[in-house]
């Protein structure tokens, strides 16, 4: 049997925030209009990965915050953004120039190049440097020498995995974000193992991210699998209780 299934592990733009490398809020907005979800979804994943607006996965339910999604694509509104702020062209055309976004891997490369049309469309060079695995990780997650990174991974099988992604000392954290606030939050979502009162926590999280974009999300995961037709609950099937190999749920039914 040919099984979908979908886990918390979308594709995302991350910036960098230490201090002489750090992306402008304004500029990270205008970025966040140059990204066609849709787009991107159909072109590069042929429909399969899911466009993703929500800084938790949406298909993850109750812990994902659809009230505070990231910005539409809009490249007039991302033009006009930058204009307000102040920002002039060049005598190549660009308001912002210079911006390297390192990520690794055909699909995401191909996705960073959609992005860096609509981004040029939009007055900001964004110039892409595909690397092979293993450098991107020695460049991005070890050493932090970047500006503007693209990345996925698995956030769970628990909304509390986020934190190792945004949180200030987040092993996943590789743009040095920081929010007092937000670290305060994921510490209050532990407390309980009740949904209902942990989901106010991690909504705010998701609120606090669409205000300040530390990062962008792209596309969410979704995916096939071949499976017997008499196994039920495997792994796959169990995205948001059992992680990548955790057969808790698992059964077998002839």
């Amino acid at each position: 049997t040919l099984v979908p299934y979908t886990l918390p592990s979308p594709t995302y733009i991350v910036f960098q925030f230490d201090e002489g490398k750090d992306v402008p809020y304004v500029v990270r907005k205008a970025i966040a209009m140059c990204v066609n979800r849709e787009e991107i979804s159909t072109k590069v994943f042929a429909g399969i990965q899911p466009p993703e607006y929500n800084f938790y996965p949406s298909a993850m339910g109750w812990s994902s915050n659809s009230d505070a999604p990231a910005p539409s694509y809009d490249l007039a509104g991302a033009r006009a953004l930058l204009e307000g702020a102040g920002y002039k062209k060049d005598a190549n055309g660009y308001y912002v120039a210079g911006l390297i976004l390192d990520c690794f891997g055909q699909a995401s490369t191909d996705a960073a190049k959609l992005i860096s049309a609509a981004c040029k469309e939009a007055g900001i060079e964004l110039v892409i440097n595909s690397l092979e695995y293993q450098a991107w990780g020695t460049k991005v997650s070890t050493n932090q020498d970047f500006v503007v990174g693209m990345l996925g991974g698995f956030q769970g099988p628990d909304v509390a995995a986020l934190a190792g992604r945004i949180s200030t000392e987040g092993t996943m954290n590789h743009g040095d974000y920081s929010n007092a606030r937000i670290d305060e939050l994921f510490e209050e979502g532990l407390k309980s193992t009740d949904l209902e009162v942990r989901k106010p926590y991690y909504h705010e999280i998701q609120k606090i991210m669409s205000e300040e974009l530390p990062i962008i999300p792209i596309v969410g995961y979704q995916a096939y699998t071949g499976q017997a037709s008499y196994v039920t609950d495997t792994p796959y099937q169990c995205a948001g209780r059992a992680g990548w190999a955790e057969f808790l749920y698992t059964d077998i039914v002839k």
